[in-house]
């Protein structure tokens, strides 16, 4: 009995998995189904594009030679009418002097007839009549004008669709299925629309080799195999990026490529770049995926808006027909040089939120925190990955009390010790006052940014009216100018300058100018509302130029200037 119990339970099981089985493929076939039906829209599109393209040439070379066949036209007819003005004058004077010479046969005085003679004679050698061409300039004939298209029409009739590779490369992003093949075996219903290009992933095209859907020792072999499916494609070659032509500037990449040879057949370039943080070829382990720009129709692209948090970037291009994309351009690795930190929550003030890049004031007095974080601590005795980062960089530089009183500070978690570096800053707009700057490492729990001899900021309060102002070892300047959404920082360690900016116009703020002595932890300070920090930008180069033009000046952008 238990014997066939547990038959019968292996047989239930097997029926189990067997049904899960059929129902995945089914929904893989409607999925298959519905592939099939986008990507038939899809070829009907582009076969649609591509015989547009040909009426167009052809419309314009059919305008081109019928304009030309006009132009013929009338320049033998042009000419024909000037040869006919020219006899019709010349017919006229010959009937005037043929009508003068018959009266003068009437004259009966011998002297007036010979007078009359011997004019006649003297006007018949001088007449048009005789000097002019009795044959036409020009021809009627337009032989020279006619056309034959039977080459070009059978070419036209010899159209058909594009041949794909012997193996699809992984690369590959269609397969052509002849009439009437179906997995190897001929004369079965096709799987797709017959005789056009299907759209499948590369995975797809990884799973199986062309020979797999097109056997060529079959007994059942298609005899239109070798018309319908050519073994070979053309595959566009590898591009070469030029390393001297790519640019790296205002958090933007510019990367250019050649081909090493004239491809007239290429359709669009594909660029994929991904993060690093290795110098030299790319590495298969712990690499960041490939983030791809598709349809590239130069061999040049910008891209733009990046965020430089890693040291480097490798980048690859490679080459698309209308039937396979080519082989990967070999990579280049770009260094991508920025300052990149977080928010530093482990010494900001309770009173507020702080989440890598983002703080917020809590009006809770940091009650919500203390509660969570002793959760944490009962709950586990290993801390989350991301607080233990966090913690390793703080424990590197040195632990420090938590800011407490009314220094609402929180400071980042990377020191600037050398370069130029550049930073911004996003408030909200309901926020009533905040301080944005660097500070030396001891700055006290109690001090606030800008009211000690080892720190730097600018200040703005929306309290009932806004002041803006710069600050430091509690001396202030007003800054008479309009406070912007977005603030730039700018550190130039070695240089001695902090400056900062409207970072939407690049608009000087302010510039302190000293001897920094000590290492530069961004600071940050925030009463009701909260701040946006963007980190892993480049010094724009309009920043560049501005300061290259203030470093030519006495020094008069600020009285706190020159004040250590």
């Amino acid at each position: 009995m238990d014997e066939q119990r547990e038959t019968l339970q292996r047989i239930v099981s097997t029926l189990a998995n067997k049904n899960d089985e059929i129902h995945n493929f089914i929904d893989m076939l409607n999925h298959t189904i519905k592939n099939v039906q986008v990507n038939s829209s899809n070829a009907i599109s582009e076969l649609d594009e591509e015989f547009d393209g040909l009426y167009s040439i052809l419309d314009e070379m059919k305008g081109s030679m019928a304009n030309t066949i006009q132009q013929e036209e009338a320049r033998k007819v042009q000419a024909l009418q000037d040869q006919l003005s020219q006899c019709s004058n010349a017919l006229e004077s010959s009937e005037e002097l043929l009508e003068l010479a018959a009266q003068s046969l009437d004259i009966k005085d011998p002297a007036e007839f010979l007078k009359a003679a011997r004019q006649i004679k003297d006007r018949v050698t001088m007449a048009s009549a005789f000097r002019i061409s009795l044959k036409p300039k020009v021809s009627d004939s337009m032989t020279h004008l006619m056309v034959d298209f039977a080459l070009e029409r059978r070419m036209l009739q010899a159209v058909k669709f594009l041949p794909v590779p012997a193996k699809a490369p992984s690369s590959a992003r269609q397969v052509f299925f002849p009439a009437g093949c179906s997995g190897g075996t001929w004369g079965q219903p096709a799987p797709a629309p017959a005789n056009f290009l299907l759209q499948e992933s590369p995975a797809f095209l990884d799973s199986f080799a062309l020979q797999d859907i097109l056997p060529r020792d079959s007994p059942n072999q298609c005899p239109e195999q070798a018309k319908l499916c050519p073994p070979e494609v053309h595959v566009p070659k590898a591009p070469e990026i030029d390393l001297a032509a790519c640019l790296v500037a205002d958090n933007c990449i510019t990367v250019s490529w050649t081909m090493p040879e004239e491809d007239s057949r290429i359709d669009h370039f594909v660029l994929e770049y991904r993060k690093t943080n290795f110098d030299g070829l790319p590495r298969v382990k712990d690499e960041q995926r490939w983030e791809l720009i598709d349809y590239i129709k130069a061999t040049e692209y910008t891209l733009s808006g990046l965020k430089f948090d890693t040291k480097y970037m490798n980048l690859r291009v490679q080459a698309c027909n209308k039937a396979v994309a080519g082989e990967y351009s070999d990579p280049v690795t770009l260094e991508t040089k920025a300052f990149v930190f977080s928010l530093d929550s482990t010494s900001s003030h309770l009173n507020l939120k702080v989440e890598d890049t983002y703080v917020e004031w809590d009006p809770t007095g940091g009650k919500g925190q203390e509660k969570t974080k002793g959760k944490e601590n009962k709950s586990s005795g290993a801390p989350s990955p991301k607080r233990t980062s966090i913690s390793t960089r703080s424990l590197a530089r040195g632990s420090r009390d938590r800011f407490t009183g009314e220094s609402y500070t929180v400071l980042g978690d990377t020191a600037v010790e050398s370069g130029q570096h550049y930073w911004e800053v996003r408030a909200q707009k309901d926020c009533k006052s905040y301080s944005v700057g660097v500070t030396y490492r001891n700055l006290g729990k109690f001090d606030q940014l800008g009211k000690t001899n080892s720190s730097w900021c600018i200040h703005i309060n929306n309290w009932l009216q806004t002041t803006f102002s710069a600050k430091h070892n509690n001396k202030t300047k007003t800054l008479d100018m309009p406070v912007p959404d977005r603030i730039g920082v700018y550190c130039d360690f070695d240089g001695g300058q902090l400056a900062f900016y409207n970072a939407n116009s690049k608009e000087l703020l302010h510039t302190f100018r000293t001897k920094f002595a000590q290492p530069l932890l961004p600071g940050f300070t925030i009463w009701c509302g909260g701040l946006t920090v963007s980190t892993g930008l480049q010094v724009p180069t309009a920043v560049k130029t501005l300061q290259k033009s203030e470093n030519g000046l006495s020094g008069s952008t600020s009285s706190l200037n020159n004040i250590a």
